[in-house]
């Protein structure tokens, strides 16, 4: 899998912040111990003097907005044809589980996910799309935002602010 270019710096400028938020599963703080050599302790690292903390948090979208989207015919077709295409591999993946994964990047992979995809039943199909529906209404953007404000206060402190 090709590696991101420059990455050591994209994490020193994070590691700017008081607090860095990410989808789940995230991997930031490994890339601390392995790119920089720092010593990650639980959600936190301790980076030129400061301590940076590092937390998952749950992404949402415009729920109401998107089903407004939906109902419009032209929006329909675009879908519709975009059906037709693979999608993008997102950091959703954690909280979208009944969704069909797959590594753009593994070609092997790639092609057992769509032929999971294309041999599922329109049960199946439903079933999963309902849990995934589900999932994304349980959460809002006003959710993720009031918990990440509410992780700030505390990783403020810790950073002597």
């Amino acid at each position: 899998m090709p590696e991101l270019p420059g990455r050591a710096e994209v994490l020193r400028g994070l590691l700017g912040a008081d607090l860095v938020g990410f989808p789940p599963t995230p991997n930031f703080l490994q890339l601390t111990r392995v790119l920089l050599d720092l010593r990650p302790d639980g959600d936190r690292v301790e980076a030129g003097g400061r301590t940076v903390t590092a937390r998952a948090f749950t992404i949402s979208i415009g729920v109401k907005e998107i089903d407004r989207l939906a109902a419009d015919p032209a929006v329909r077709d675009r879908a519709r044809r975009l059906r037709q295409e693979l999608g993008e591999f997102t950091g959703s993946a954690a909280e979208l589980g009944d969704a069909f994964l797959a590594n753009p990047h593994d070609v092997a992979d790639l092609k057992r996910g769509v032929r999971a995809a294309l041999r599922a039943g329109p049960d199946d199909r439903a079933t999963r799309m309902r849990a995934m529906r589900a999932a994304v209404l349980s959460r809002t953007v006003d959710d993720w935002a009031r918990e990440f404000l509410d992780a700030l206060q505390p990783a403020r402190s810790d950073a002597g602010h």
